[in-house]
This record gives structure tokens, sequence and C-alpha cells, in this order.
């Protein structure tokens, strides 16, 4: 983000960029093409939405599907706490979403039970944030 953001700042000093010359300016920069992400936040419509849609926990593998209800693309935070009260953090960037997938499995090798799973963080918006958390009963 920062080598596209300065590549950018240097082109466009000074000049009258539209925002199409902002995304391009980031690509070159970042060398990396975000076009599927320019297009899904700035050009279509809709609203960024997840949500964990199901959870399997063996002895000892767990996993835990997060939906993209949404048509935009954001990263994946998730905070697990087990039943002894430890925590743990697992990110995605939202690079997941690039192929347009509207599922991503994150699995999670671990003998401690799961007590409740929160998706999301301060930084992320969604829409719905009901959908975000899974309690084990």
């Amino acid at each position: 983000f920062y080598k596209g953001l300065h590549h950018y700042i240097r082109t466009w000093n000074g000049k009258h960029p539209m925002p199409y010359d902002f995304f391009s300016s980031m690509n070159t920069g970042a060398g990396v093409d975000m076009n599927w992400f320019w297009k899904r936040w700035f050009i279509d419509s809709g609203v960024p939405d997840l949500a964990i849609s199901k959870v399997t926990e063996g002895k000892k593998k767990k996993t835990i599907l997060i939906e993209s209800k949404g048509e935009k693309p954001v990263p994946v935070d998730l905070t697990i706490v087990f039943t002894d009260n430890s925590t743990e953090k697992i990110h995605r960037p939202v690079s997941v979403w690039e192929k347009g997938g509207r599922v991503v499995s994150i699995s999670l090798n671990s003998e401690k039970k799961i007590r409740e799973i929160r998706l999301g963080s301060t930084y992320v918006p969604d829409i719905n944030k009901k959908d975000n958390i899974y309690k084990a009963y």
C-alpha cells in the first residue's frame, strides 16, 4: 500500500488526477493488479458483510467457514476464545476474496476446545454484526 501511495504522490503532485489515475498509479507503484478491489469498492454498489457460516471442531483440527454475504471485500480477522480463556487471533488479507469466491475456509490445529469465535475488528466495516459471533454450547 505504501509503495503504491508514494508512487501516486510522486506522479501526481500538483496535478489534477481523476479516480482512475489513482487506481492505475496505485497498481503500478505496488506492482500488483488491484483492479478487482477498486471495481468492487469504488464502481460497484453494495456493502461489506462477513459472517461465520459454519464451525467444525474435531479432536485436534478445527475448521471455520467465513462467508462473504456482501459485495465489498474486507480482511478476515478472527479472535478465538478457548474454554481455558486463552485466545488466538487469525488474520487473512483482503486478497482472499480476489478470485470472487464467497466462502473462505480457515483451519486451526489445536487440542483446546473453542468457547467463542468473534469475527471482525475495530477497523473493518461490516453491515450486520449479528452473524459475527459463534458460541459453542
